[in-house]
């Protein structure tokens, strides 16, 4: 067994250091960081990550994460938005975790500049590319300040990349389900002040 804290001599070892050891010694893994691991495991090999939290085993070909981290905070993403071409916003909220492949998170963005009408509002810049065949992947509510209109929804994933919106309801009013090609979009075109909010959840491609 291999221990590696990333300490060199001369260094103070912390208290959590010496608990990192401990637990090391006790369940019989490998401690090093994300860039300390092993050159050449053999597959089962178990390793214990003091940067990330993570204890991961290798299948043969990547270190995969079988038990997740510790909860902590969210961490941040940037969301890009479109409809019809870009359309700038202030990022007021935007966090995800991770637990294994799944991620988790919501965001809370105001629009700064203008869409187009009858054009699907799209999400990019995802925290991770997701798996393939994942479709209503969490809910939202855009907030259409000029029109006093509040669009109540779903969040769909129709590419790997991205999300796009399916309005639901509009203000108290069910209507029927819009599709997800552009000419089926939202009748309204994002403007400044705009609000769209949502959360998701969905399976990551690949581990972490």
């Amino acid at each position: 067994m291999s221990v590696d804290l990333g300490k060199t001599n001369g260094d103070v070892w912390s208290a959590t250091d010496v608990d990192a050891l401990e637990a090391a010694i006790n369940l019989g893994l490998n401690v090093c960081t994300s860039s300390t691991r092993p050159g050449s495991p053999s597959t089962g090999t178990v390793i214990y990550e003091t940067d990330t939290k993570n204890t991961r085993v290798y299948n043969g070909s990547t270190w995969a994460s079988f038990i997740a981290p510790a909860a902590g905070a969210a961490t941040t993403w940037t969301p890009t938005i479109t409809q019809s071409g870009s359309v700038t916003c202030t990022v007021t909220r935007a966090v995800y975790q991770r637990i294994g492949r799944w991620i988790k998170g919501n965001a809370y963005l105001t629009v700064t500049g203008t869409g187009t009408a009858n054009n699907v509002i799209t999400i990019g810049g995802l925290p991770f590319t997701g798996a393939a065949g994942q479709v209503i992947v969490g809910q939202s509510v855009i907030v259409d300040i000029s029109a006093s209109t509040n669009y109540a929804g779903l969040v769909a994933m129709p590419t790997t990349t991205t999300f796009s919106f399916v309005p639901c309801a509009v203000v108290s009013a069910i209507n029927t389900y819009d599709g997800l090609t552009a000419s089926n979009g939202f009748s309204a075109a994002l403007a400044s002040t705009d609000i769209v909010a949502f959360s998701f959840e969905y399976e990551a491609a690949a581990d972490a």
